[in-house]
């Protein structure tokens, strides 16, 4: 059918496409943190506090060194997770913890697994 010189059901295809496609993004952005986790034991090898942007804008990355793989331990919305600096602060360099994380490794983009919680 066509209505202004478009073709409508064209245009309707296209709006469909692009809406699955949306929907199909944000749920992933919703169940990928449950998809990825993982329970993992390790020993805290070394630990760094990353800081990003300035004044009211600055953001912590907290990374925890272990023998095997390097983890990030930041606040996450979809995990509920808002105790970064607190679990930070609990980690002692040499001590042994298992901790439930998300995520993958991305060496191309310094992307590091997420540290949800981790027994102390």
């Amino acid at each position: 059918m066509i209505v202004l010189g478009f073709n409508v059901m064209g245009l309707n295809g296209i709006v469909i496409g692009i809406a699955v496609v949306l929907v199909i993004l944000i749920g992933w952005a919703f169940v990928f943190p449950y998809v990825t986790q993982d329970t993992v034991q390790f020993t805290v090898t070394d630990k760094e506090r990353v800081t990003n942007g300035v004044g009211s804008s600055r953001r912590s990355t907290y990374l925890i060194f272990t023998d095997d793989e390097t983890f990030e331990n930041v606040d996450s919305i979809r995990r509920f997770k808002f105790r970064s600096s607190n679990l930070y602060g609990k980690v002692k360099i040499g001590s042994n913890y298992t901790a439930t994380v998300y995520g993958w490794r991305v060496p191309i983009l310094s992307k590091y697994r997420n540290i949800i919680k981790i027994e102390v």
